[in-house]
């Protein structure tokens, strides 16, 4: 194979893991479909634990202030 000069290299070919669970998660992480469910997944989740934190602390404020 010819190299065109002034090229970037190939980026260096990555062996999977071979325990289990980190082969699972690389598997995960170099796939575009499964990353992106991975972590519109994570942001959802974290979204609805911080509005809920949000709305528990607003509502316990107007509780206190209506006392």
């Amino acid at each position: 194979m010819f190299r065109i000069p002034g090229a970037a290299p190939p980026p260096p070919q990555r062996r999977p893991p071979s325990n289990k669970f980190a082969r699972f998660f690389h598997d995960v992480y170099y796939d575009p479909l499964q990353w992106g469910l991975v972590k519109g997944a994570t942001a959802f989740v974290l979204g609805v634990f911080v509005a809920r934190q949000i709305s528990e602390q607003l509502t316990i404020d107007e509780l206190a202030s209506k006392i």
